[in-house]
């Protein structure tokens, strides 16, 4: 560093000025690095954590104050009853017609048990059907065809639908739908 004086008469009574030169080595940018942190800064947990205990605590006092809780419960109700009436729809719609259920009958048997039924035609055709061991229809029994004579020994209701334990001519017995049955005159 040079010092230098302006183009100044000098005077006791007046101040020495100095000049100095130009420094250009200086990086301004050291004293900022510590200043560029891209993370923003931590949340302040502990006043959240405050927060929340200050209004756990008024909370708390309120409920165990009868006066207060009966006042504040009074103020939510008007709120409450403030936002219905802003909800509310100025015309009333009316109420649909419901009409009650129709209580739910179970389908009446077509035969009785002792009686003599016949193998249906089914569509106008001759057909075979094979009896079945269990009412649900499970396994496979004996063989009858369209006109033999049948007599009923047991109905079920599955599914809203007969089905008969019978026994043919034969004896052999198991299960049909009754659909598959008509009556003998």
């Amino acid at each position: 560093m040079t010092a230098t004086t302006l183009s100044h008469t000098w005077s006791p009574f007046s101040p020495l000025l100095f000049a100095r030169d130009i420094d250009h080595d200086l990086d301004f940018d050291d004293d900022l690095d510590e200043f560029d942190d891209p993370r923003p800064k931590p949340p302040r947990r502990w006043l959240t954590f405050i927060l929340i205990i200050l209004l756990a605590g008024g909370i708390w006092y309120v409920m165990t104050e009868p006066e207060l809780r009966s006042s504040v419960m009074q103020m939510v109700a008007t709120v409450r009853g403030a936002l219905d009436s802003l909800t509310e729809d100025p015309v009333p719609q009316p109420e649909p017609k419901v009409q009650p259920p129709v209580p739910q009958v179970p389908p009446v048997p077509a035969f009785h048990e002792g009686q003599q039924v016949a193998v249906a035609l089914r569509e106008g055709r001759q057909a075979r059907f094979r009896l079945r061991n269990a009412a649900e229809g499970e396994q496979v029994g004996a063989l009858v065809k369209t006109g033999d004579s049948l007599t009923v020994l047991d109905g079920s209701l599955i599914k809203k639908r007969w089905v008969y334990f019978v026994q043919t001519q034969s004896g052999d017995s198991g299960w049909i739908k009754g659909t598959y049955l008509q009556s003998m005159p």
